[in-house]
């Protein structure tokens, strides 16, 4: 029954179906997977409903601007940007 499915699939179809979750067609598809994937095990979709709050934004910006992934990073955002990341993600 398989074979029969494959063969009424286009080449398109069959490699969406036989390609690994982790491949992505275009950035649109990265943060709906990770969501699905975060919700698998139940986790919250949001750092506030993990309970984060306001407090720790200062020592996140912090370590996010020292840490050592930040040298590889293409772009080198500034203090404030990681701000405005966290500040966002916890408000959502």
């Amino acid at each position: 029954m398989a074979k029969l499915r494959e063969a009424e699939m286009t080449r398109a179809e069959a490699y969406a179906a036989s390609r690994p979750p982790w491949v992505f067609n275009n950035s649109d598809e990265v943060a709906p997977a990770i969501e699905a994937l975060n919700a698998r095990p139940g986790l919250p979709a949001t750092l506030c409903a993990m309970g984060v709050t306001h407090d720790p934004i200062d020592d996140m910006t912090a370590h996010a601007a020292d840490d050592l992934f930040a040298l590889i990073n293409p772009i080198r955002p500034s203090s404030d940007v990681y701000r405005a990341l966290y500040e966002s993600l916890i408000l959502h």
